[in-house]
């Protein structure tokens, strides 16, 4: 059981820090946008905008990959690791 809720911290750290990288791109992208539009400059706008979309789009691809991950496929990787656990259990006995 402890190994089961280590292997599920550890995979929601990874997702965590996914998510905190993305944003600090957003959070830079932004700051980026509004430097080129107060310089009157439609085209980089534009181009932004379409980056921005394209990230967003990319995200949310990692959200539904994340959500949609079938529990039978975490549930094999969690026994797999017990299965390694009780190999070394083993073998230091």
């Amino acid at each position: 059981m402890p190994e089961e809720v280590f292997v599920i911290v550890i995979v929601a750290i990874v997702a965590l820090l996914f998510v905190i990288r993305a944003g600090l791109k957003h959070d830079k992208d932004l700051r980026l946008a509004k430097y080129a539009a107060s310089a009157g400059q439609p085209d980089a706008e534009r181009d932004m905008l379409a980056a921005k979309v394209a990230r967003l789009e990319q995200r949310l691809a990692v959200i539904e990959e994340i959500t949609t991950d079938p529990s039978n496929r975490l549930a094999a990787e969690i026994d797999s690791l017990g299965r390694i656990e009780r190999k070394r259990e083993r073998s230091d006995a």
